[in-house]
């Protein structure tokens, strides 16, 4: 699955940010390339901010972006 077409500050954390994702997407039950199009979702948002710590993000922020990604 291909990264999503964001505005990107700082790369610093989305390889963390997919993992979690991915996994997370996994203990809803959610096949595989819906639980990786999560983890893009977040690595999406880390990607955003400068530094690992940036922005405090939920699980309806992360479908948000998902849902606007073709």
């Amino acid at each position: 699955m291909p990264a999503f077409d964001v505005d990107v500050v700082d790369t610093t954390g989305c390889g963390d940010a997919f993992s979690a994702g991915f996994l997370r997407g996994l203990s809803l039950g959610r096949d595989r390339a819906a639980a990786a199009r999560l983890g893009c979702a977040a690595a999406g948002l880390v990607a955003g901010g400068l530094g690992t710590d940036y922005g405090d993000f939920d699980l309806v922020r992360v479908e948000e972006l998902a849902a606007t990604q073709p």
